[in-house]
């Protein structure tokens, strides 16, 4: 994809995703692989844009990516349920190669909303566009649930520099002010405003995936605010390549009562 229509740093997760049918059965077939693998796959599409090009060599890269307990093959076989199934429209994988949606487009449309873009030269659209306000519907024959999301800094004009800080004082005035309890997260926004502001090479997506990281600690349960943080230093801020991503892919963490300070010891050790 042209970097003109580059991705965006953030993207809204419903708090039932997890709970949906799509993802039950995912997580019934392959085990917490699935739900790890589809929030991964999200993280590369937004890093890009609103699609990515699917075939046998993106699907071994993505698996290697992903870690040892993923081979290609099962990697694909996650694609091809999420297809059957909705979650991508099966016509754009089928004629195109493509994974996107209605859902993932109308994300990246209202986030990247204040770009300067042309939007008439915005390959593999499922939506229409109202080119007064640059603005996305659906088609009327598709009964999709929509996600919306407010447009921050970040999205708005991807850059080196961070302005995490910046979109959370924005989001304070609109929410209610909460009290977690001391060290834990309650929600996203406590728990970026908890975080230290991570350097800027950090957010450099060739090289990093932070954002996936905290989502790793999430889904794994990692709540503890020091655990986080030294987890970060440990892994220098979700470096790609270092051990924690092997780390959290090929245990049974079923079985490990206290996730964090095991992922602290191992890496210490490493």
């Amino acid at each position: 994809m042209a970097t003109e229509y580059n991705g965006i740093n953030y993207f809204p997760l419903l708090t039932g995703f997890f709970h949906s049918d799509i993802m039950e059965l995912t997580t019934a077939m392959f085990g917490i692989k699935g739900p790890h693998a589809v929030i991964m796959l999200l993280c590369k599409i937004y890093t890009e844009g609103y699609y990515i090009q699917w075939g046998k060599e993106q699907c071994m890269i993505f698996a290697r990516k992903l870690g040892s307990e993923y081979t290609a093959e099962t990697v694909g076989e996650i694609v091809n349920l999420l297809v059957e199934k909705g979650f991508f429209a099966r016509e754009s994988y089928e004629k195109h190669r493509i994974l996107t949606s209605i859902d993932i487009q109308t994300v990246w449309m209202e986030a990247t909303s204040r770009r300067k873009r042309d939007l008439s030269k915005l390959p593999h659209l499922l939506i229409e566009i109202t080119n007064e306000k640059n603005k996305s519907r659906k088609s009327e024959n598709v009964n999709i649930p929509l996600t919306k999301m407010e447009v921050n800094p970040e999205n708005e004009d991807i850059s080196g520099q961070s302005k995490v800080k910046q979109s959370i004082v924005e989001q304070s005035k609109e929410l209610p002010p909460s009290t977690p309890p001391r060290g834990r997260m309650d929600g996203d926004e406590d728990h970026q405003a908890s975080l230290p502001e991570p350097p800027a090479y950090a957010l450099n997506t060739k090289t990093h995936n932070y954002y996936g990281l905290l989502e790793s600690l999430r889904l794994h349960k990692i709540t503890e605010m020091n655990e986080i943080k030294a987890i970060l230093s440990l892994s220098n801020y979700g470096e790609k390549g270092t051990p924690v991503w092997k780390l959290l892919a090929k245990n049974n963490w079923s079985k490990i009562e206290a996730p964090g300070k095991y992922i602290i010891k191992v890496l210490r050790s490493s």
